[in-house]
């Protein structure tokens, strides 16, 4: 359990990372860098610049740090860009680099929508998109991209808070007192008609 979860009974329900393909060419970069060092591996070793015999293996290592280094940042910011699910509200991490991350975490209670997009041919081929969950106090909203099967996650999180917000509502209904539920139900009768109510109360 990640230490920004919401409570000691949160419990996760799924985790998404942004979709592999997105970060496909920095990987591929990568391992052309390493591949690219070790193809040139002889020429490098036997090569001098003003008269230094180790530039050539300088310039090996140098590629060969340069390509892990770049591979692990990337890995690291496909793994650290994720949106976790849990039984309480969502956690949304976002990391650009190795000192740049932002954690937001967002109770079910306080989503008004949340709106997806899929745009382009890459994103409609390889099946991912956009989320942007939309709040109920504010304009603001939290942009999570590169979902793989956005409508599913979509559909899940809707689904969720669903019970969320039907459990909460159920427990909320059990604390009223007696007179408290029949002003509840006098609230009811006068915004259903007496007719309607009346036809309820004799089911």
């Amino acid at each position: 359990m990640p230490k920004e979860s919401f409570s000691e009974n949160s419990q996760i329900i799924r985790i998404i990372h942004h979709n592999f393909f997105v970060y496909f060419l920095s990987f591929l970069a990568s391992i052309v860098l390493i591949l690219g060092a070790f193809f040139f591996m002889l020429p490098l070793f036997g090569w001098s610049l003003f008269g230094w015999d180790w530039a050539g293996e300088a310039v090996f290592g140098f590629l060969i740090g340069l390509g892990i280094i770049y591979g692990l940042m990337t890995f690291l910011v496909w793994w650290d860009n994720r949106l976790i699910i849990s039984n309480e509200g969502l956690i949304v991490y976002r990391r650009k680099g190795f000192f740049d991350q932002n954690i937001f975490k967002v109770d079910y209670r306080k989503i008004r929508n949340i709106d997806l997009s899929i745009k382009g041919f890459f994103q409609t081929i390889f099946r991912f998109g956009s989320l942007n969950i939309n709040f109920n106090d504010t304009s603001e909203s939290i942009f999570f991209s590169h979902v793989s099967r956005p409508l599913e996650i979509q559909a899940l999180i809707l689904k969720i808070q669903g019970a969320v917000q039907k459990e909460k509502e159920e427990i909320a209904i059990d604390d009223l007192s007696e007179i408290e539920l029949i002003e509840l139900a006098r609230k009811i009768r006068d915004k259903l008609g007496h007719d309607i109510f009346n036809d309820i109360a004799n089911e």
